[in-house]
Formats: structure tokens, C-alpha cells, sequence
């Protein structure tokens, strides 16, 4: 609290003890009193008045600096009444047994306003699993229905065949953005959802391939798997590293360059204490503009005005699962010929050695 306003705001106070002085002296002259008696009048009342209105300012003062230093120091603001005591002032009891009744009030809004998001996220895990199944029961009939016609071996099968495929494609990209929603839906509580251990590079490897083989596939897209060359252990979320690769493999195959589209996920370690896993690709590529913007949510950037099922969520998904992870992650691109993501993992040579 400033002291300048303070007096400001006492001007009218100040004002009438002014005029008081002028009128009692002017009543004592009248009255034949001793001028000395006048004076000492004069002083007694400024003096009285002095140090009420320097009580208060120390009272004031000393409230309302607390409140402003801490609810700028603190991360919650919120939270600032619980750093500061009750003040013995009138109005300072008031002032704070308002912004109690605000902040109580505030809570219970918060508290509702979570309640509702997490039923909200919960009714959504719960639709996608639902969801899930119907498409999963689609996508096995698709597969027996490829199976039949590859026996007879006719042209009207070859035909059906490539019919079925395409159903299963869509089928493959529906269930890649119900995944996506999914993780997304449990980004803020995702602390809750991860479980940090153990986990071979190469196993990580082999599973992403093989999850995603058949989208790969359907995309007629080649995919270089190479595990790298002396096992070893990262200390991460295995189900997140797949999905975080799945994504990146699903950009790649998004924003691919025909003819002869080429996935290279790879793994190497850079030092004793990293391993870097990355996806590379020969797709449209990044402009250098938009680099420095991919991983912000909702981005499409240039690639985005030109393929319609851009979303700009992905990447977003990406940074941020990894962050969580404590894994860097960084993208690198030349526009019009590669894009290339890498994960940095460190490794905790512990529980490496008790896996081993």
C-alpha cells in the first residue's frame, strides 16, 4: 500500500481537522484566551488526529502489503489467506472475512467444475471402449470375409478384396483418433496413469511394428523396423512410448509422398546414459516456418490447408505425454523431402542392471 494514496484518501478528513483548528482558534481569540493556551490547543488536537491516522496506516499498511506480497509470491493466489492473519482492524476483518466467503465460494465452483470434467472424461473412456468393440467385431468379419475370397481366387474376389481393405483402413483410422481422444481426455490427470519401469528398447520396437502394421500396410507405405544393436533398458511408460510412436507413425502416414513411401523407426543410444528413438519419414515434409509451432495444440500450420484431416492434436498429445515422461522430444525437417521426430530416454542404470 502506498502511503500517497492513503493520504489521498484521507483528504477530507484531513480538511475538516484543518477547518476544526481554524474554528476553535478563532473561538479562543474571540473568547481574550492566552495565545500560548490556543496554541498548545491546536497542537493537542493535530496530535491526537496524527496518531489515529498513523495507527490505521500501520494497521492498513501492514494487511494489505501481506495480501499483495503473498498472492503475487504464491503459485495459487487463491490460497492467500491462508498465509496472512486476521487483522485487529474493523474493516480489516471485513475485508478478509469477504475474500473468505469469496474464496470458499470459488472452491465449491471449482470443486463442481471438476466433478463434472472427470464424470465428463470418465463417460468418454467408457463411450471409446464401447465404440471399440463394434469396430474391432467389424474389422475381424472384414478379415474372414478376405480370407474366403483369397480361396476362390477370381477376379470379381480380387475386387471385393480391395473393397474390404479400404473398409478396413477406415476402420484402422477411426480407431487411431479414438485412441487419440482417449489419451487426451486424460492428459490432466494423466499423473494418475502412467506406471514408470523397466522397459526393453527393442520390445518397444517390435510392438509399435506390429501394432501398426496393418495401417502401414493399407497405406502401401514400407516400414524399416531397426532395433538397436545391444538391448538395453529405459526407465518409461511402455503402453505411452507405443502410443507415442503409433502417433508419430500415423503423421507419417498422413503427410506421405508417393510413390515409394518410406517409415524408418529406429533406435540408437548416443551415450551411456541416452538412447534416442526416432521416426523418420520421406513424406511432403515441415516448412521452416512452422517448426518452431508444431507441438502447440491445434496446430496445422501450411500442411494443414492442404490435407483435411489435419487436426493438430497429435503432436500436441506427443509433447506433452512426454513431458509427463520426462522424455525429450524434438523435430527436425527439410520441406518437400524428410521429417524426422526423435525421443531422448534417458537411462537409470539401476534398475537396468535388475532387470538384467
Amino acid at each position: 500500500m502506498k502511503i500517497g494514496i492513503y493520504f489521498k484518501d484521507k483528504f477530507c478528513a484531513l480538511t475538516a481537522v484543518l477547518l476544526l483548528c481554524i474554528f476553535v482558534s478563532a473561538v479562543l481569540w474571540c473568547f481574550k484566551v492566552d495565545i500560548h493556551a490556543i496554541v498548545i490547543t491546536v497542537v493537542l488536537i493535530l496530535f491526537t488526529f496524527g496518531f489515529d491516522l498513523i495507527m490505521e496506516l500501520r494497521s492498513k499498511k501492514r494487511f494489505l502489503d501481506a495480501l499483495y506480497d503473498n498472492a503475487h509470491n504464491i503459485d495459487k493466489a487463491y490460497l492467500v489467506l491462508e498465509t496472512i492473519t486476521e487483522p485487529s482492524s474493523s474493516e480489516g476483518k471485513f475485508i478478509y472475512e469477504l475474500l473468505l466467503h469469496i474464496n470458499t465460494s470459488m472452491a465449491e465452483e471449482v470443486k463442481n467444475i471438476k466433478k463434472e470434467s472427470s464424470e465428463f472424461r470418465d463417460y468418454i473412456e467408457l463411450w471409446i471402449h464401447e465404440v471399440k468393440l463394434p469396430l474391432s467385431a467389424m474389422n475381424l468379419k472384414l478379415t474372414n470375409l478376405i480370407r474366403k475370397e483369397l480361396d476362390k481366387g477370381d477376379e470379381e474376389s480380387a475386387a471385393r478384396i480391395s473393397d474390404y481393405r479400404k473398409l478396413m483402413s477406415l476402420i484402422h483410422v477411426t480407431q487411431g483418433y479414438l485412441e487419440q481422444i482417449m489419451y487426451y481426455s486424460r492428459l490432466e490427470v494423466s499423473s494418475k496413469d502412467y506406471h514408470l519401469t523397466a522397459v526393453s528398447v527393442n520390445s518397444i520396437i517390435k510392438e509399435v511394428a506390429v501394432k501398426n502394421r496393418e495401417s502401414i500396410t493399407d497405406k502401401d507405405v514400407t516400414l524399416n523396423a531397426e532395433p538397436i544393436s545391444s538391448d538395453v533398458n529405459v526407465i518409461t511408460d511402455d503402453k505411452w512410448m507405443i502410443f507415442i510412436l503409433g502417433q508419430l507413425i500415423s503423421n507419417s502416414l498422413k503427410y506421405k509422398r508417393d510413390p515409394d513411401s518410406v517409415i524408418d523407426l529406429k533406435a540408437i543410444r548416443p551415450s551411456d546414459n541416452t538412447v534416442e528413438i526416432k521416426v523418420r519419414d520421406n513424406g511432403i515434409g515441415i516448412p521452416a516456418s512452422d517448426l518452431d509451432k508444431v507441438f502447440e495444440k491445434s496446430f496445422t500450420g501450411e500442411n494443414g490447408r492442404l490435407f483435411s484431416e489435419s487436426t493438430g492434436m497429435g503432436l500436441y498429445i506427443v509433447k506433452t505425454l512426454c513431458d509427463r515422461l520426462g522424455h525429450d522430444v524434438r523435430i527436425d525437417s527439410v520441406q518437400g523431402q524428410w521429417t524426422e521426430v526423435t525421443i531422448s530416454i534417458g537411462i537409470n542404470d539401476y534398475l537396468e542392471a535388475a532387470v538384467k
